[in-house]
């Protein structure tokens, strides 16, 4: 079994030929389906965009303590968020996380192993991502939104037009 990525973030297993591998990767690269056009984008999993619908919210590794950041919507698995009944937001088979369970504005958030604390739980409200512990919003350092942006906590009335939400 050989395992290759295609197109964007899809990933297949192709058993057998590599020329029946060539003709579906030749057919299914960047574009697919939307009733028989090829006007809508491969499904690039749940995400979470700004208000740049070219940017998304991502973790620079999977690894514990791995900094989010704003990059350019590729469907990556760090880009995959699932928000969870019990507040958490996740992604590699980690959540969303507010570093040291700091409350000081500034502070990064962060890649961390799932453990329930308050530091994990995020809600949606309209177009901002709140911060349960903190009760401040998500937003990205420096106040600019732009891809490679560090993701911070900052006051949620400081955070203006530079919105989040949730993609499918």
């Amino acid at each position: 079994v050989a395992v290759g990525a295609l197109g964007v973030g899809v990933v297949f297993a192709v058993t057998g030929n590599a020329e029946a591998a060539a003709t579906h990767a030749a057919t299914h690269s960047a574009a697919t389906h939307s009733a028989g056009t090829l006007s809508t984008p491969v499904d690039l999993g749940p995400r979470i965009g700004t208000g740049n619908p070219e940017l998304c919210l991502a973790a620079t590794t999977t690894n514990d303590g791995s900094p989010l950041i704003v990059k350019q919507c590729d469907g990556g698995l760090t880009q995959q968020w699932q928000v969870a009944t019990d507040g958490t937001i996740r992604t590699a088979e980690r959540c969303m996380d507010v570093a040291g369970a700091a409350r000081i504005v500034g502070t990064t958030v962060q890649l961390a192993t799932c453990n329930g604390n308050p530091a994990q739980q995020f809600t949606f409200d309209g177009t901002k991502l709140v911060s349960e512990l903190t009760g401040n919003c998500v937003d990205v350092s420096g106040g600019r939104m732009s891809a490679g942006a560090g993701v911070v906590i900052a006051a949620c009335g400081s955070v203006g037009d530079r919105v989040w939400k949730q993609l499918s």
